[in-house]
């Protein structure tokens, strides 16, 4: 292993993009990562740990250079995954292991947590593993632009995917929610687990990154379809 605090690979920047890079360590797993679009010059990410689960930010100094803020900004948490920030600024983030949806008004410094679903379809196994806001073209039978999109890992006890809508002004706490966009059935988004979800406006979809690397785009009819991206190689 990689001595701590540095890399155990060379990173390689292809064109001209990019000219540098800056090595960040954060003691420990990281969960998800999201910007905050107000600047886009602050990333946040959750320390998926089930003690010392917390949400820090890392801060843009120049062209490559990054530092990462000490505190954080939700501490004492049981083991954040994936998360999102709202225009406004506002923290949306998904606990697998207690199959919630929270949320962290913005600023940030003048609100504490809240917990908004604490069970997706009432089962007794599900993994929420990621959150995105639908793209602004997100429309169909069940697409609502701007609403949250969560990625379920093995959703009823763990043996099929789903992904679950949620209504960000819907926000009466405790909630369960009952709202597939895809259900857990092997015609949806099968049982090969997955890790991400992210937004896909060029298209009006979602798309949907699984443990093996499959990438599936979904409409907001609920219709998904395979991504294979040119060059890549799974094995």
């Amino acid at each position: 292993a990689a001595p701590v605090g540095s890399l155990a690979y060379a990173p390689t920047i292809t064109g001209t993009r990019f000219t540098n890079y800056t090595h960040v360590p954060v003691g420990g797993p990281v969960g998800g990562v999201a910007v905050d679009p107000r600047d886009s010059t602050t990333i946040l990410f959750t320390m998926d740990s089930a003690v010392g689960g917390a949400i820090y930010r890392a801060h843009k100094v120049a062209s490559g250079n990054w530092w990462v803020d000490s505190t954080p900004v939700v501490s004492g948490l049981d083991r954040p995954s994936g998360l999102t920030v709202a225009p406004d600024g506002t923290i949306w983030w998904v606990h697998a292991a207690t199959m919630s949806l929270k949320r962290l008004q913005a600023p940030w410094s003048l609100h504490t947590p809240e917990t908004v679903v604490t069970n997706f379809a009432g089962v007794a196994d599900d993994d929420p593993v990621d959150v995105a806001f639908a793209p602004f073209n997100f429309t169909g039978s069940l697409g609502h632009p701007g609403w949250l999109v969560i990625a379920d890992r093995g959703s009823d006890d763990d043996a099929y995917n789903a992904l679950y809508l949620q209504d960000p002004a819907n926000l009466p706490p405790n909630q369960i929610n009952n709202t597939f966009l895809v259900p857990a059935t092997t015609g949806g988004l099968g049982w090969d687990n997955l890790v991400a979800i992210g937004a896909l406006p060029q298209s009006g979809e979602v798309v949907t990154l699984s443990v093996d690397g499959l990438i599936t785009a979904i409409n907001g009819d609920g219709t998904t379809r395979a991504i294979s991206p040119s060059g890549v190689t799974i094995a």
